[in-house]
């Protein structure tokens, strides 16, 4: 997506936010509530039912869940980003590839609500001092929004071929969910599991995340490696097929 899209990617980001929250009396806030409940949910759960052996463990599920929110949510909804907005592409000449970056924006501007709401907040409950290795979660938050943007070039236009795509997704999301280390460590995994749970593209980016966010670590120059390189094949691969389907889109969306 070219520069000149910007101002019009930005209008869709916003338009998308005034209507979910129009009427609300308290508005943008309802994006805490979300992560809230699981966070509830899950930790007490894991804390008194299942108690698993990790300190700060509503920390540590807060740094996952806020993370994987943001994936799963923008995966699935931007499944159906083109043939939701067929209109636009039928009536006027409109540069399609906005639409599933606008859904990646939305959620990402839901994200940053949640997270400077709720990191804070524990930090403070566990007496936690953040330094500045914490900040290596912004280049993390690039990769993983290069990932995601990969993901909805390419589940965008799958579901103009298919709407199945779109049912999909959604279980796809509730089997990954385990496959991903957000609500528990790698490292307590069995050697076949924890092979299994490495071939998740999501597995290095919420280690990163356990890294710099729970443990206050620097991440040393081989875990990069892992994520800017699915960053770039699940990118360069969503955006190739969405360039080679866009002539269906204004027909068959």
């Amino acid at each position: 997506m070219t520069l000149r899209y910007g101002p019009l990617w930005l209008n869709l980001v916003r338009k998308d936010l005034r209507l979910k929250y129009q009427g609300s009396w308290i508005g943008v806030a309802w994006s805490l509530v979300n992560p809230l409940v699981l966070l509830a949910v899950y930790g007490l759960t894991f804390t008194y039912i299942i108690p698993l052996a990790i300190p700060r463990f509503v920390l540590f599920l807060l740094v996952g869940l806020v993370h994987w929110n943001l994936f799963a949510q923008t995966a699935v909804a931007s499944a159906g980003s083109i043939v939701d907005n067929a209109s636009l592409l039928r009536k006027v000449r409109f540069p399609a590839e906005v639409l599933p970056l606008a859904t990646v924006g939305f959620y990402l501007a839901q994200y940053a609500c949640a997270l400077v709401v709720l990191l804070p907040a524990a930090y403070l409950g566990y007496g936690v001092r953040p330094g500045w290795g914490t900040l290596g979660f912004l280049p993390l938050l690039g990769l993983q929004v290069a990932y995601m943007s990969g993901i909805a070039f390419f589940l965008s236009a799958a579901t103009v071929r298919s709407r199945d795509v779109r049912h999909f997704v959604e279980v796809a999301v509730l089997v990954l969910f385990w496959l991903t280390p957000v609500i528990y460590e790698v490292r307590t995994l069995g050697g076949d599991i924890r092979r299994l749970i490495a071939l998740n593209p999501l597995t290095p980016l919420m280690l990163g995340y356990q890294a710099v966010l729970f443990r206050g670590e620097s991440l040393p120059a081989h875990s990069w490696v892992a994520p800017a390189a699915w960053a770039a094949l699940l990118l360069g691969g969503g955006w190739a097929y969405f360039r080679r389907q866009r002539w269906r889109f204004p027909e068959d969306a």
